[in-house]
């Protein structure tokens, strides 16, 4: 299912909503086996999504240096 299909099914499932729904289709390699890799691809993905929206400022800031004291 390419994006434009994707779109047009959401919509129809949510007609209320249809107005404002949108879709964005990405692809990545998910490194997901060091620590907090997860959770640094979710922060990416909102912060795009949220700048999309003008809810941001700047950029997304980088990891704290002391990150790996966190585990």
């Amino acid at each position: 299912m390419n994006g434009e299909e994707l779109l047009a099914r959401n919509r129809s499932l949510r007609p209320r909503q249809a107005r404002w729904l949108d879709v964005s289709l990405q692809s990545t390699i998910l490194e997901v086996f060091e620590p907090w890799a997860a959770e640094e691809i979710v922060y990416a993905w909102l912060w795009k999504d949220l700048a999309r929206i003008d809810w941001t400022n700047g950029m997304l800031g980088s990891r704290p240096s002391d990150f790996e004291s966190l585990i």
